[in-house]
């Protein structure tokens, strides 16, 4: 019979290269801060269609934004009136998440894993508990510890089904877990740790496809960066990225397809 206990065990913390993830996103930082000018970014999200509908700010209310990146919902929500704290464990992003200046924001460079909440005055300090398209929530307990901050909501976006044409070919070569594989789980042991607690979390869903492009030499080196977090690439892994890579470009240029579903799980703690 599953309990709590069980259910922390079948979502454990994976493990990957710490430093290669941060170097990862902060690679992705000048991206980021670039697509969120204008300051449209994400205004019809599945996030904020949620936060909007459900009233989950208000004018005065405090919310943590974990994983910020370069802080385009922070803004969003700042906008709505809300006091908002955003961290990521990316200084580059944070760095462009504070230079746009934007009154009732703030933000540190923090790993949501090992944040003690006590220490920053964070227990139940939060109306909303924001963790969208975010990475640092990747086990039970770092999912938990949402609630932890929160008084009154929490709201985590993820990625489920998704499928990266490049990107899963070149895991599959390398004997790299893919992004289904990875994420498929997610979503049904955060809905059962909520559902054993006597919470009703709720999910509604929203498709996405996409295609980006790479010149070569580019895609090389994002591509062995992004896996670098997941395996140590060897020298013979390297020339098998590169070939692999050479063989899918058309005229000099990487195009990746991406399509998954993302997945909005909410759920009250008042």
């Amino acid at each position: 019979m599953l309990d709590m206990a069980a259910l922390k065990e079948l979502w454990p913390e994976p493990v990957i290269n710490e430093e290669a993830n941060t170097a990862w996103w902060d690679s992705r930082a000048a991206r980021f801060a670039s697509s969120r000018k204008g300051g449209q970014k994400g205004q019809d999200s599945l996030c904020l269609q949620v936060i909007d509908r459900e009233g989950m700010v208000f004018p005065g209310c405090r919310v943590l934004d974990v994983g910020c990146g370069a802080g385009a919902y922070a803004f969003a929500l700042a906008r709505r009136e809300a006091l908002v704290e955003g961290i990521d464990i990316s200084p580059k992003m944070i760095a462009r998440a504070v230079e746009e200046d934007c009154k009732g924001t703030r933000f540190s460079v923090e790993n949501w894993k090992s944040l003690d909440l006590e220490g920053r005055g964070w227990m139940g300090a939060f109306d909303l508990v924001l963790a969208n398209m975010t990475p640092a929530v990747s086990s039970a307990e770092s999912f938990l510890k949402l609630a932890q901050a929160g008084r009154r909501w929490c709201l985590m976006v993820k990625s489920i089904r998704r499928t990266d044409a490049v990107g899963d070919t070149l895991r599959d070569r390398l004997g790299i877990e893919t992004h289904g594989q990875a994420y498929e789980p997610a979503l049904a042991h955060a809905f059962h740790l909520l559902w054993f607690q006597g919470l009703r979390p709720r999910v509604e869903y929203e498709d996405k496809a996409w295609e980006s492009c790479l010149p070569l030499e580019e895609a090389v080196k994002s591509y062995a960066l992004r896996l670098s977090v997941y395996k140590k690439l060897s020298g013979a892994d390297m020339k098998n990225l590169r070939r692999t890579l050479e063989e899918l470009a058309v005229e000099g240029v990487v195009h990746e397809q991406t399509a998954l579903t993302r997945a909005a799980l909410m759920w009250r703690l008042d």
